[in-house]
């Protein structure tokens, strides 16, 4: 998520959070958008996500302390498990991440098939539905390539007696 992208989830969270429990959440100033902004960059969800994880958060998990980004993270997975759950609710998501959506009906296919009569395999199949996995794998792969060999040096703990 981009930094404009992060101080509006930021916005919506801390607004919403306010109405909805003014004691549990931290008053809106630039310091603590920006703050929460940091916090909530990494998460690509879609705006409507952050709403309902606050409002799980507000009449799921509340607690006797002041409100974290933590507690509202937990509460947008809790959120996004639950869209998960439809059709519809996948699509948005796969949306908002910038990914081509997967159907019901092709996961049906998938897995109406015994792995012997599946044309692809399972790693091909996660690779052609889920390319950020694939990426990410790539990545690690070229990383792994690009490291200096390890070398034992006496007196760690795992090496052995006499090198």
């Amino acid at each position: 998520m981009n930094e404009l992208d992060s101080k509006r989830a930021a916005m919506i969270v801390l607004t919403r959070g306010k109405q909805l429990a003014p004691d549990r959440f931290p008053t809106l100033n630039a310091e603590t958008a920006q703050a929460w902004a940091d916090a909530l960059r990494r998460y690509t969800l879609p705006e409507h996500l952050w709403l309902e994880a606050v409002t799980i958060f507000c009449t799921e998990k509340v607690t006797g302390r002041m409100v974290t980004p933590l507690d509202i993270l937990e509460a947008a997975r809790v959120a996004k498990s639950r869209w998960e759950q439809s059709p519809e609710g996948r699509t948005e998501l796969a949306k908002a991440r910038g990914e081509q959506p997967t159907t019901q009906a092709e996961i049906e296919a998938y897995y109406s098939k015994t792995p012997g009569q599946r044309d692809e395999t399972p790693g091909a199949y996660q690779q052609r539905v889920h390319p950020r996995v694939a990426q990410m794998i790539a990545e690690m792969l070229e990383r792994r390539k690009n490291a200096p060999p390890y070398k034992a040096e006496p007196g760690h703990w795992w090496s052995p007696k006499k090198l």
